[in-house]
């Protein structure tokens, strides 16, 4: 299927035409070709996905709603990758680094305990996109796991909450087009970082809550 498009771009590319958009048939190859990718062509499988299937009720865009579905049925997951090591989440000791090149990003940086790491496909990386009189700016990235320069170390330190495990990042100059930017840029702090705290707020008051009430006891 990604041969023969190939060679229908080019075909309409010589008579100085748009080529077509991926049809049913074409876009549920592309998913198949998307859960095992070809060495080397994750990037353009995944461009396909996003800029080659009609939006609307086309067929198309029916099998591309089913392949996104499945990230929400947890057929396919993702993680947040906002830690750094001996650092945690604090914003002014971040390091992790986007910068912008083009149409994309050059992002390189360390991630540590992130939780579902070992399991996820893709990962909400979130990097420092400027800085000015010493105060950080964040954007949100996401990342595929078999990008290249994208490396996951599985030992992480962390044994809690030991159901989901826990994994490292290391990112060297992993290259991530502008679209899959999370939000707008320079908003992750108040759109990512913010909203992961009171959620991770919620979760922990209980055993809080018991931990203070078993000492005053």
């Amino acid at each position: 299927m990604l041969e023969a498009y190939r060679e229908h771009v080019a075909e309409r590319a010589a008579q100085n035409i748009p080529p077509k958009p991926l049809n049913a048939e074409q876009t549920a190859a592309l998913v198949e070709l998307l859960k095992a990718p070809p060495a080397g062509e994750e990037a353009v499988l995944l461009e396909l996905l996003a800029t080659r299937v009609p939006p609307g009720v086309d067929e198309a865009a029916y099998v591309k709603a089913g392949f996104l579905s499945a990230i929400a049925r947890g057929e396919s997951s993702a993680a947040m990758a906002l830690s750094e090591p001996g650092v945690g989440a604090h914003p002014k000791r971040l390091a992790t680094r986007a910068v912008r090149d083009g149409e994309a990003w050059q992002v390189t940086g360390s991630k540590a305990y992130i939780s579902n790491g070992p399991r996820a496909d893709w990962y909400v990386v979130l990097a420092v996109s400027s800085e000015e009189g010493g105060r950080k700016a964040f954007t949100g990235f996401l990342v595929n796991r078999d990008w290249p320069g994208v490396t996951r170390s599985t030992d992480s330190g962390v044994d809690f909450p030991g159901a989901l495990g826990h994994c490292g990042l290391e990112l060297r100059e992993v290259r991530v087009p502008d679209r899959y930017r999370v939000g707008a840029e320079g908003a992750g702090d108040a759109e990512i970082l913010r909203r992961v705290r009171i959620v991770e707020d919620s979760l922990m008051a209980p055993a809080l809550t018991e931990a203070v009430g078993r000492r005053i006891a």
